[in-house]
C-alpha cells in the first residue's frame, strides 16, 4: 500500500473515532432505547447488502441515520452508525484497519451532515413540509462526502484520476441515494404522527421489506453470475483444448469489452450482451481443426477461409439460445474492419455493429499485451485506428488504459481485494440454458479463508469440500503470492471441483466449480466417439485393428515367455535379440522372424520416442505369439486415431509413423489401446514353423 493512502487512512481513523466517545457523552439518557432500535435495524441493513444489477450495493441505512440526525440530534445519529457498525460486522471477521476506517469515514459524513443542516437553518426535532429540500440536501452531502472518500482510495489502487472514479461512482449509487430519499422523507412525516412503538413496528416492517427485496435480488443476481461464471468456464476449457492462446484470453476480452461499454453509458442489458458475446467470439473455433490454429506457418488461401468460418459457426451456435440475438450478431461481426477489409461481409464504419466493435477492440488489445515480441503496444495499438478499429473507440480507450503487460494480466487474471469494498469472485463456459454443460454446472463456492476459517462472500462461515486438499492448494497460493489452480476429488460425495485461489492482503479467496457432469458428459462423449472410431476402423482394416477399453487388454493369456523394461536404446536391442532366440527355438522361418523382428523393433522404439518407459511381454498360446508393449506416455489423441492408424505414411509426434502400416501388414491382428496414461499395443502372429528343420529334428532322434 502506498506510504500516502496509508496515511490518509490514519487521519480518517483517527478523526472519526474521536467523535465516538464525545457523542457518547453528550446523549441523552431518553433517546438511549430510539438510538439501540434504530441501530440494530441499520445494522441488519448493513449486514444484509441488497446487490443491484449494476454491480452496486444498497442498504438503506442512511435513511435510518438521516432521521435520527434530524430528529434527535448529531450525536446520537454518530452513535447510531457505531450500533450498525456492531451488528454488521462479524466480530471474529473483521479486517480491523478496513472496519474502523469504514465506521470513521460513516460517523465523520455524519457529523458534516449534521453541521450542514444547521447551516442551512435546520433544526433538529423540527420537520415540515418545507424542510423536505433540507432533508434531500443533507443526504445528498452524506453521499457525496462518502463518494469522495472512497474515490481517494480507488483511485490511487486503480491508478485513476479521482474525478473519473468519482463520478463513476456517483452515478452508480444515484439508485441508492433516490431509495434512500423516499425511506427517508417517510419516516420524517411519519415520526411525528405515532407514538415510538409504532415508528418501531414500522421501520421493522420497512427493514424486512428490504430485506425480502434483497432475496429478490438476489435470485437474479445468482442466476446472472452463474449464468457468466459458466460462459467462462466453458470458454476457458475450450482455450485449453485449442492451446492456441494464452490462458484466460476470453475472459479478459470479456472484461475489457464490458468496461468499454460501461464507459459509453450503454444500458445494463447492452452491457451484458457485450460481455457474453466477449466471452463466446471464439467459440466457433471449436468446431474447426486444432491443427488450424497450432499452425505456426503461414496458412493458405483454404485454411484461412476455413479458419473465417468460426464467426458463422460461432453465431450460429448462440443463436439457437433464447434471447441472445444480439450477442450473435456481435459474434458474427466481431472480425470486420473499420475500413472495410474484414469478414464475413466487409462491413465497414458505423455499418459495423457497436458491440461488435468494442469486442474487436478487447480482442486486438489483448492479443498486443500478449505478443512479447511487439515492444511499443500502445503505438501498435494505435496504429490499427481507422483501419481495423473504430478510431472513436480507440481514443477513449487509449485515454484510461495504462498499456502495461504486468497490470493488463493481473488485473483480468486476478481479482483483487481493496481496503473498503469486499471481494465478489466470479469467474463470473455447446450451450447456454438449454444446453447440458449449462444447466450440470451447479454447486459453485466462492468465499475467502482468513483467520483459519472459509467464509462466503458476506463473511458467514462455510464449510467445504475436500478441506484438506483446499488447504494444500490454499498454502501454496500463499507460498508463491500467485494464483493457484487445480482439480480435486471430494471423497465424500464423489464430486470433483475445478479450484481457485487467488492471494489478497487479509487471506486467500478461494473459487470452487463443480465440474463432475462436464467431466462426465466429456467422458461419455469420448467413449461415443471412441466407440465410432473402433467400428469404422475395424471394419476399414477388415478385422485386423481393434481399439480396446483398457479392461479388455489387461489380461493377456498364453506362457509368459520375456518380460524386459524398456527405458533404454540398448534396451530395445536387447528384447530384439530375446525375441529372436525364442523364435530360433521355435524353428520360426527367417523371412517370418524377420517380419516378427521389424514390428517389435517399431512398437519397441515408439516407447522411447513419446514416453518415459515400457514394458515388453512375450506370451505364446498354442501356435499364437503375442508382443504386449505397453508405455507410461500420454497416449494418441482422440481425434488423431483415424489419421494415425489408417493413413499410410502419416506421422506426428504422438503417432507411430509408418508403423501401423507395418503392423498390419505382417500381424494377425493388432489391438490397441491409448489413453492419457500411456498407450498399450498387442501383436498377435500365427506362428508356422520351419518344415525342414522340423524333420532334421525328427531323423535325428529315430
Amino acid at each position: 500500500m502506498p506510504s500516502n493512502l496509508r496515511i490518509y487512512l490514519y487521519a480518517v481513523i483517527v478523526g472519526g473515532m474521536s467523535l465516538l466517545p464525545f457523542s457518547i457523552f453528550q446523549i441523552d439518557s431518553t433517546s438511549i432505547l430510539f438510538i439501540v432500535v434504530i441501530g440494530i435495524i441499520a445494522g441488519l441493513l448493513d449486514r444484509f447488502l441488497i446487490e443491484l444489477p449494476n454491480g452496486t450495493f444498497f442498504s438503506g441505512t442512511l435513511a435510518f441515520t438521516a432521521t435520527t440526525l434530524i430528529y434527535i440530534g448529531i450525536h446520537e445519529a454518530i452513535l447510531v452508525e457505531f450500533i450498525a457498525f456492531l451488528i454488521s460486522t462479524p466480530f471474529f471477521n473483521r479486517n480491523w484497519i478496513k472496519s474502523l476506517y469504514n465506521l470513521s469515514q460513516y460517523m465523520l459524513c455524519t457529523w458534516v451532515s449534521g453541521l450542514i443542516l444547521l447551516l442551512i437553518g435546520g433544526q433538529i426535532g423540527i420537520f415540515t413540509f418545507y424542510d423536505i429540500p433540507r432533508i434531500l440536501m443533507i443526504m445528498a452531502s452524506y453521499q457525496i462526502l462518502n463518494t469522495a472518500m472512497l474515490s481517494v482510495i480507488l483511485s490511487v489502487l486503480q491508478k485513476r484520476r479521482f474525478t473519473e472514479v468519482f463520478i463513476a461512482t456517483i452515478e452508480d449509487s444515484f439508485f441508492g441515494y433516490i431509495s434512500n430519499a423516499i425511506i427517508g422523507v417517510f419516516l420524517y412525516y411519519l415520526y411525528p404522527l405515532v407514538n415510538l412503538t409504532t415508528f418501531f413496528i414500522t421501520s421493522l416492517f420497512i427493514a424486512i421489506t428490504l430485506l425480502v427485496l434483497r432475496y429478490s435480488f438476489g435470485l437474479f443476481i445468482k442466476l446472472r453470475k452463474t449464468y457468466l461464471a459458466t460462459l467462462e468456464k466453458i470458454t476457458f476449457l475450450k482455450e485449453m483444448k485449442m492451446n492456441a492462446v494464452k490462458e484466460g484470453h476470453a475472459n479478459r476480452v470479456g472484461q475489457i469489452a464490458r468496461e468499454l461499454a460501461e464507459r459509453l453509458k450503454l444500458s445494463q442489458e447492452e452491457v451484458d450482451n457485450i460481455h457474453y458475446a466477449a466471452l463466446l467470439h471464439d467459440i466457433g473455433k471449436d468446431y474447426l481443426s486444432e491443427s488450424l490454429f497450432k499452425k505456426k506457418s503461414t496458412r493458405t488461401l483454404e485454411e484461412e477461409s476455413e479458419n473465417q468460418r468460426h464467426v458463422e459457426i460461432g453465431a450460429q451456435m448462440v443463436q439457437e439460445i433464447h434471447g441472445l440475438t444480439k450477442t450473435s450478431n456481435f459474434i458474427l461481426y466481431h472480425h470486420e474492419h473499420w475500413d472495410g477489409s474484414g469478414y464475413p461481409l466487409g462491413k465497414k464504419g458505423d455499418d459495423i455493429p457497436l458491440g461488435a466493435r468494442i469486442i474487436s477492440l478487447a480482442n486486438q488489445y489483448d492479443h498486443i499485451l500478449s505478443d512479447n515480441k511487439i515492444l511499443d503496444k500502445k503505438k501498435t495499438f494505435e496504429k490499427k485506428a481507422g483501419t481495423i478499429l473504430d478510431p472513436t473507440l480507440v481514443d477513449l480507450f487509449v485515454s484510461y488504459s495504462a498499456f502495461s503487460v504486468d497490470e493488463h494480466f493481473v488485473n483480468n487474471d486476478n481479482l483483487q481485494d481493496t481496503l473498503l469494498e469486499k471481494v465478489v469472485i466470479e469467474q463470473t463456459k455447446k450451450k447456454f440454458e438449454e444446453s447440458i454443460l449449462l444447466r450440470e454446472f451447479g454447486d459453485n463456492i466462492n468465499g475467502k479463508y482468513t483467520n483459519g476459517q472459509f467464509y462466503d462472500h458476506l463473511n458467514q462461515p462455510i464449510k467445504i469440500p475436500a478441506q484438506p486438499l483446499v488447504l494444500q492448494l490454499i498454502e501454496q497460493s500463499n507460498k508463491t503470492r500467485n494464483k493457484v489452480r487445480d482439480f480435486i476429488e471430494d471423497t465424500e460425495s464423489g464430486k470433483i471441483f475445478d479450484v481457485y485461489c487467488i492471494p489478497v492482503d487479509d487471506g486467500v479467496h478461494i473459487m470452487l466449480f463443480d465440474v463432475t457432469h462436464i467431466l462426465e458428459y466429456e467422458k461419455d462423449q469420448e467413449k461415443r466417439v471412441r466407440k465410432l472410431y473402433r467400428d469404422v476402423i475395424y471394419s476399414a482394416t477388415q478385422g485386423k485393428l481393434l481399439i480396446e477399453d483398457s479392461d479388455n487388454v489387461s489380461d493377456i493369456s498364453g506362457e509368459l515367455l520375456i518380460e524386459h523394461k524398456i527405458k533404454e536404446l540398448h534396451d530395445v536391442t536387447q528384447s530384439r535379440m530375446e525375441v529372436q532366440s525364442v523364435l530360433e527355438k521355435e524353428n520360426i522361418p527367417k523371412k517370418e522372424a524377420f517380419s516378427i523382428l521389424l514390428c517389435l523393433s517399431e512398437v519397441t522404439t515408439n516407447v522411447l520416442k513419446h514416453a518415459n518407459d515400457g514394458c515388453l511381454k512375450l506370451y505364446k498360446e498354442g501356435n499364437l505369439l503375442k508382443i504386449h508393449v505397453k508405455d507410461t506416455g500420454d497416449g494418441i489423441k482422440l481425434e488423431d486415431l483415424p489419421k494415425t492408424t489408417l493413413l499410410v505414411g502419416y506421422s506426428s509426434r504422438k503417432s507411430l509413423g509408418q508403423g501401423f502400416n507395418i503392423l498390419l501388414k505382417f500381424m494377425e491382428r493388432v489391438i490397441l489401446n491409448t489413453s492419457s496414461q500411456g498407450t498399450t499395443i498387442i501383436l498377435e502372429k500365427k506362428l508356422e514353423q520351419n518344415e525342414e528343420k522340423v524333420l532334421d529334428k525328427n531323423n535325428t532322434v529315430s
